[in-house]
């Protein structure tokens, strides 16, 4: 019951992003928060709660880099894409992959 609300919460405020980056011109338009939430929770289960990627040694953050991180890549619009590497190249320590500003 516990995890289910936190997933709930977690679920509305990524929605709510979600909505301010479209409305900003960070995300595009025609995505769908919904089929979006519901992806990246099947990505973020086989990469991290199953020993899918165990072949791959990577580190949970190279595999979130490598499948999420992609993903959300593939909803952003041009600016939401600059936004989105100058975000995880802050926040990644560098000894992590860094994303590449091509847009």
């Amino acid at each position: 019951k516990v995890r289910s609300s936190i997933r709930n919460d977690f679920w509305a405020e990524f929605k709510s992003i979600m909505d301010k980056g479209k409305n900003a011109g960070l995300i595009l338009k025609d995505i769908q928060p919904e089929v979006i939430l519901e992806s990246i929770s099947l990505l973020y289960n086989a990469a991290v709660q199953t020993d899918e990627f165990e072949k791959f040694n990577l580190s949970i953050k190279a595999a979130f880099l490598n499948t999420i991180g992609t993903f959300i890549r593939g909803m952003c619009t041009s600016e939401g894409l600059i936004t989105f590497n100058e975000y995880m190249n802050e926040n990644f320590s560098k000894t992590d992959i860094k994303m590449q500003m091509i847009v």
